[in-house]
């Protein structure tokens, strides 16, 4: 939530924007303990690629870089 205060004109797209940080994060945990390949098995550095796109895409500007 950083950046949020209630004040903002955007307060609601920014706190939108945290909650789905959040899915994201939980999802993926609970898919990687699920068993689901190939999420289950893949290494930290593979996976850090395609959440840095995500967490970019959602907390940017709202493109995906890189």
């Amino acid at each position: 939530m950083a950046g949020w205060r209630p004040e903002r004109a955007d307060a609601g797209e920014l706190l939108l924007r945290a909650q789905l940080v959040l899915a994201a994060a939980i999802g993926t945990v609970s898919l990687r303990s699920s068993g689901l390949e190939p999420i289950a098995s893949v290494t930290a550095t593979e996976l850090s690629g395609p959440m840095r796109r995500l967490l970019d895409a959602t907390l940017g500007d709202g493109r995906a870089t890189r």
